[in-house]
């Protein structure tokens, strides 16, 4: 027994004898040293010494080093050396890519290895407002083994000023600071794959010649506003405009052959059919059509008591089978009887209001294209993430959608409180989004964006034009609105009062309605016969609204924040 475990204890140690040299052995970069000389040109050449192990496992032929190419970068290879001579290198590009290749088709020995690569780089310098800057990812971040020290110099021309010095290192957008004395930048710890270093410099303007912006971003801005209010101005002057209204007067008479239902659907302009279905059924029992039974857990029943007369009740007959419950388990049919109504109803506006949908959408595809230029005209290289275009295209999508609520509910004369607030969270959320997933979103771009959307919301409703015939529904709604809210001014008769049920649950006029029907109740001792108790029409109404809504059918830098990154890709063994 004894001379068994001796003998496995020595394969143990033999085995980690022999193959510890193989398995200990790492490619690794001991240490990436940079030197940074600028010129005034805002040009710069850059020596990067980059000292490794060579164990022929990523590293066979020679290394690579990405660099990106952001705005007018641009980049000439000096030369590569190997150890102190000459080594051969070929490029490659691809978009923004730059990559050096260094070495050639046999392999180089194991061991250490010294690479030297020297390159110029065009328009290396910024220039802001107030001071131009340099702004570069020293080692780059996707170099696929780690680096045990990595440093930067940047040498400047005599007459230059350095303002600030910032310095990151870590994974991409990492804030973690590196190491700053004597001149010289240095990572403060092991830099890991996917780590880099990224050093920031800030100089007095006027030393160096940094080329001019290619677009003002106060003036894109400020041409962005006057484009997208102009065109909304000019063409709501000449294509939205409301004919004049004539005097109102409070009034209670319903007109002939239009239901509070369709005139509730004009009055939206074709964009408030959820509440329509609930509304056309209370008129169905104000027309001695239907009744209403409240039933438990909010459910309600409702029987037809005759043969349907108008087209709108022989959808309600068509769609429903009777006695129909209302409940989130016929959600499926009620949800039909919403698109039929509205289908009916869209059929027959045409005379009543014009949409201009032509219009609107040209203003959101100018939005769309003035909202792109300026994150992507202003935002330092928002390619730089994978997700960069497609978190714009999201956000904007996020935006067009927020806008389109907004106009529904100021069409249907429903914008709350809350929906603001909620659009407000929203707005939030997607400013951390872009911070998060681009390098940053410029406050005013984000300004913008948010005053698009409103302004977009806004003009979606006012673009859309009532004709003569839609002026007069306008007319017949706000006369009945008047006389719910006027005091003491009652109708003839009980019959009438019972007519505007349907019109107050429409125009969101309830209390005033259930106050005008108590005191008539009171004075003349009388109750609707249609309904089984009187205030549940209400709660029929929200009910209805819940247990309607659509389900999926089958089978259908410097001188603010900064982060690592920024400049080069990074590199690895070829």
């Amino acid at each position: 027994m004894i001379k068994r475990i001796v003998f496995c204890a020595f394969l143990v140690f033999f085995s980690v004898a022999f193959f510890a040299p193989e398995v200990l052995a790492a490619e690794q970069i001991r240490s990436y040293d940079v030197e940074i000389r600028l010129n005034q040109d805002a040009s710069a050449t850059v020596t990067e010494k980059i000292s490794l192990t060579v164990e022929h496992k990523k590293i066979k032929r020679g290394i690579y080093r990405d660099l990106k190419k952001t705005g007018r970068m641009s980049y000439d290879v000096v030369e590569v050396l190997r150890d102190g001579r000459k080594e051969l290198f070929f490029i490659e590009t691809d978009g923004s890519l730059f990559r050096i290749n260094t070495g050639g088709d046999k392999y180089i020995p194991k061991g250490d290895a010294v690479f030297t690569i020297t390159y110029r780089v065009r328009n290396i310098l910024k220039g802001f407002k107030n001071h131009d800057e340099l702004y570069w990812n020293v080692t780059g971040n996707h170099w696929s083994f780690p680096i045990e020290r990595a440093t930067a110099k940047i040498i400047a021309p005599d007459g230059a000023t350095a303002t600030e010095y910032k310095s990151f290192q870590g994974v991409t957008k990492s804030t973690a600071p590196a190491s700053f004395a004597n001149g010289v930048f240095s990572s403060t710890t092991q830099l890991y794959p996917g780590e880099g270093l990224t050093v920031a410099v800030g100089y007095a303007k006027g030393f160096f010649s940094t080329p001019k912006p290619l677009f003002d971003p106060d003036a894109l801005l400020k041409a962005a506003y006057v484009i997208l209010f102009a065109y909304l101005g000019v063409t709501w002057y000449f294509y939205g405009r409301d004919p004049e209204k004539g005097a109102i007067m409070p009034r209670y008479d319903i007109l002939p052959k239009i239901s509070p239902a369709f005139e509730g659907y004009i009055a939206g302009y074709g964009t408030d059919s959820e509440r329509l279905a609930a509304i056309a059924l209370l008129q169905g029992c104000v027309s001695k059509f239907l009744k209403i039974t409240p039933k438990e857990k909010k459910s309600f029943v409702v029987d037809k008591l005759r043969e349907p007369q108008t087209k709108e009740e022989k959808i309600i007959d068509k769609t429903l089978s009777f006695p129909q419950k209302i409940s989130s388990e016929e959600r499926m049919k009620l949800n039909d009887l919403q698109e039929n109504l509205a289908l009916y109803y869209s059929s027959r506006s045409s005379s009543y209001f014009e949409s201009n949908t032509f219009w609107l959408l040209t203003a959101y595809c100018i939005f769309f294209v003035l909202t792109a230029l300026l994150f992507f005209l202003t935002v330092e290289d928002p390619t730089e993430n994978e997700v960069g275009i497609g978190g714009f295209v999201f956000f904007f999508i996020l935006l067009s959608a927020a806008s389109y609520h907004i106009q529904k509910r100021i069409c249907a004369g429903r914008l709350s409180f809350q929906i603001p607030f909620v659009l407000f969270v929203l707005f939030l959320q997607s400013f951390a989004f872009l911070h998060i997933f681009f390098l940053v979103c410029p406050l005013p771009v984000f300004i913008f964006s948010i005053t698009g959307t409103i302004a977009l919301a806004v003009y979606g409703y006012l673009i859309k034009r009532p004709f003569d015939r839609g002026t007069k529904i306008l007319e017949h709604l706000d006369g009945i609105k008047m006389f719910l809210d006027a005091v003491n001014l009652y109708p003839e008769t009980f019959d009438d009062m019972e007519k505007l049920l349907p019109f107050a649950v429409l125009l969101g006029m309830e209390k005033q309605y259930n106050r005008k029907t108590k005191e008539l109740i009171e004075k003349f001792h009388m109750a609707p016969q249609w309904f089984y108790d009187m205030p549940h029409y209400t709660r029929f109404t929200s009910s209805y609204a819940s247990f309607s809504a659509p389900v999926a059918r089958s089978g259908s830098g410097v001188g603010g924040g900064g982060f690592s990154g920024g400049g080069g890709f990074g590199g690895g063994g070829r």
